[in-house]
């Protein structure tokens, strides 16, 4: 391992868009969010439809703001979906700040409530970003998935966080099933007082 670690304590139990093409197998790629943000700015949301049905929305959302931006923070994202929507898989990858020669913030994951879990992937991966994934959720992606975090900076300031969304998405509720695909890159940036 490295210094990403997993917090055990404290477990608690986006423009209209259109979908792109359909890739191999039938999967249709969703683009082009509506995005919102709120609060002053500490929560984003990327929302994407299907024609005008809401399948996903991708939340983020600062849950502390530090003094500096060299100070650790609390942080959430959040995936709820339409009730037929079903999340098969999901990858984030995160890095604070997005780029820099400084070595990024520590990121710290509570473990995920909501039911058993299987082994997260939760890892560093290329250029020291840090992934949170899952290959086969089950029964735990016809829920929201809500994940906690801590943005620890190191000497960086954390003025943004580069964020790297993949998820796999099954639709049911029509005489054909339906699989969607999000491949997307946002940023964030954090508030301080």
């Amino acid at each position: 391992m490295d210094r990403r670690a997993f917090l055990a304590a404290g477990v608690t139990g986006v423009g209209v868009v259109t979908a792109g093409c359909s890739g191999l197998g039938g999967t249709t790629n969703l683009v082009n969010p509506d995005v919102e943000t709120q609060d002053g700015g500490r929560e984003k949301y990327l929302t994407y439809r299907r024609g005008d049905k809401r399948l996903v929305t991708v939340g983020f959302d600062q849950r502390t703001v530090p003094a500096t931006a060299t100070d650790q923070f609390g942080f959430r994202i959040s995936v709820p979906h339409s009730r037929n929507t079903t999340i098969e898989s999901f990858r984030f990858d995160l890095r604070a700040p997005r780029s820099s020669i400084d070595p990024p913030a520590d990121v710290y994951l509570e473990s995920p409530s909501g039911g058993l879990w299987p082994d997260i992937t939760f890892r560093e991966v290329e250029n020291r970003w840090t992934r949170i994934a899952l290959e086969d959720t089950g029964e735990l992606g016809e829920g929201t998935m809500t994940f906690e975090l801590i943005i620890a900076p190191n000497s960086a300031p954390a003025t943004e966080i580069g964020i790297r969304t993949e998820l796999e998405l099954s639709s049911s509720g029509s005489l054909l099933n339906r699989r969607y695909r999000v491949d997307t890159s946002t940023e964030f940036e954090p508030v301080t007082e």
